[in-house]
């Protein structure tokens, strides 16, 4: 399961920073709902948290961990109109493609994804919003723990307990634009594979706040069948392979490649754990390649 809780870094500074990229619409609506738990967990640490004794955090914890268990049909409600904004923006950019595509692709791509398919997505976000409460509770006891031995002023502990909420809306947002984006991405996945559009070219927003290892990504050809590890490629420290869009707080997005003559060659691509350059004439050679050893496989 992805892990929301890894730092985000390596943020690159233009001389001429661009301004950061909008949420998209799907995004927006998603937060401002996860908002709303953030903004709850806010209410109940402030009304129980009057003094700083372990009652007191004690109680908050309780109330806490009895918010999570009430949030289960809210969060599914929630996910599935998450999923259904994501799923119309998809299909906007998969429009813009069919021109290019036979009728029976294009019947192929107005297949609705599977329930089982999706049912792995719902269950990975209900869970990152169930762990909302939860995760400020193990906050709150941390800080109590901790005062033990510190003896911090009464005051000055309940100003860093309230500290939490804040941490849950910025949690909330991470799991707005990381959740939003990777279900584009794996919606985006499924529908091109099964038309057999193997290939997509790695988007990078490139505005002050894009990586830069997903820099370093930008405009390279991937293979859906080889995901890379963009920080491997740029000597940082590696947090596993995946697509464009599919990490935590990622806005690259995969650019489906359905005609090999739509891109401007050489290109870069990526094979065999690097970056190279080719020319139409090999990348051609390779998917063939490719796809007759996947399929004798």
């Amino acid at each position: 399961m992805l892990t929301l809780t890894q730092p985000v870094t390596n943020i690159v500074f233009d001389k001429k920073p661009t301004p950061p990229v909008k949420m998209t619409p799907a995004e927006r609506k998603y937060f401002n709902a996860m908002k709303l738990v953030a903004k709850e967990i806010e209410k109940i640490l402030k009304s129980t948290l009057t003094s700083a004794t372990k009652t007191k955090g004690i109680k908050a914890i309780s109330l806490l961990k009895k918010y999570s268990k009430t949030l289960t049909k809210w969060s599914n409600q929630t996910v599935a109109t998450m999923f259904y904004n994501v799923d119309k923006d998809n299909k906007k950019k998969w429009d813009k493609l069919s021109a290019k595509m036979s009728q029976e692709l294009k019947k192929e791509l107005s297949r609705p994804p599977e329930k089982a398919w999706m049912q792995k997505y719902m269950d990975d976000n209900v869970g990152f919003i169930k762990s909302m409460p939860i995760d400020a509770a193990k906050r709150v006891h941390k800080l109590i723990k901790e005062n033990q031995y510190v003896g911090l002023r009464s005051t000055d502990l309940i100003d860093e307990i309230m500290r939490i909420g804040g941490m849950s809306e910025n949690k909330a947002k991470m799991i707005a634009r990381t959740e939003t984006s990777r279900y584009s991405t794996a919606l985006t996945e499924m529908r091109a594979t099964s038309i057999g559009a193997d290939w997509y070219i790695w988007r990078a927003v490139g505005d002050f706040r894009t990586r830069s290892s997903h820099k370093h990504m930008n405009r390279v050809l991937v293979s859906w069948n080889d995901p890379p590890s963009p920080e491997k490629l740029s000597g940082e420290k590696a947090y596993g392979e995946y697509h464009a869009g599919e990490t935590f707080n990622c806005r690259c997005y995969p650019e489906v490649l359905i005609l090999s003559s739509d891109i401007s060659w050489p290109a870069k691509v990526y094979f065999n754990g690097r970056i190279q350059q080719m020319n139409q004439r090999d990348f051609e050679k390779l998917v063939k390649i490719t796809n007759r050893t996947r399929r004798a496989a």
